[in-house]
């Protein structure tokens, strides 16, 4: 049997009042957006070797001169094995290798490569790690000219892609960690 107890007015009203108020403001017809954390990126080195001679050549981006401070030379009809440095350096005496936790979120990332105004091909290297589908990053890559010439790889650090087969940047999708064009010379073999 259900009892009923009397309680007084002044109890009953603060009960609704704080329900009410939990009521409003912890329903929204909305969803909220995911929030997306993109990675602190303040360096980016891009180390190419000559297969020929096993020299390397390291050009670097810094997030406070917004440039790249050298210029990659390869030779055409040689294989460069190309590999990318990601790094937080925000703090001097303590750098962050972002590199790492790249790897760690694969399925999240994919590196994308444009050439403009050189005719190279850029394809994974063996070495390369891949997300659960099979689909390279491309942190480490295979660099081969093909004719000399003068010009740029933009290289650009997607954060979850939304097409990672797609062949241009507009339809990957996904969010832009870093786009950094990278000046690479190439010259004829003797």
């Amino acid at each position: 049997m259900l009892k009923l107890t009397n309680r007084p007015l002044g109890s009953i009203v603060p009960a609704f009042i704080l329900f009410t108020f939990f009521s409003l403001t912890n329903c929204s017809k909305d969803n909220p957006e995911p929030i997306i954390e993109l990675e602190v990126i303040t360096h980016v080195d891009l180390t190419v070797i000559d297969p020929s001679s096993g020299n390397r050549q390291t050009a670097t981006w810094s997030d406070e001169t917004k440039k790249v401070d050298n210029t990659i030379d390869i030779t055409s009809g040689l294989n460069y094995e190309a590999s990318l440095q990601i790094w937080n350096r925000s703090n001097p005496s303590s750098p962050e290798d972002v590199t790492i936790e790249i790897k760690e979120e694969v399925d999240a990332h994919l590196v994308f490569y444009e050439k403009v105004g050189i005719e190279l091909e850029i394809t994974p290297a063996t070495s390369d790690l891949k997300d659960s589908n099979g689909v390279p990053l491309k942190l480490n890559t295979v660099w081969k000219g093909s004719s000399s010439g003068t010009g740029n790889v933009k290289i650009t650090l997607i954060h979850e892609p939304a097409n990672k087969s797609a062949s241009t940047r507009s339809s990957i999708g996904g969010e832009t960690d870093f786009e950094i064009d990278f000046p690479v010379t190439i010259s004829v073999a003797n």
